[in-house]
């Protein structure tokens, strides 16, 4: 039966910038793909990931 499963900001975020990491997301996003699951996010997830991004940024973490 199809789940209905809520990311957070700080799994998109793992998921596109941590390729160390990657795999194990992105395996977990495949996952839910093959088995019909519904994947959300809470309403302000495009402002919680645009925030990370930025705060990277400034850490010097990611090149803009």
């Amino acid at each position: 039966m199809p789940k209905v499963i809520c990311v957070d900001a700080n799994f998109i975020v793992r998921l596109l910038s941590d390729p160390p990491n990657t795999l194990s997301y992105s395996n977990l996003w495949r996952q839910w793909k093959s088995s019909g699951d519904r994947i959300i996010a809470p309403t302000i997830f495009c402002y919680e990931v645009t925030n990370v991004f930025h705060r990277m940024s400034l850490a010097g973490q990611i090149s803009s």
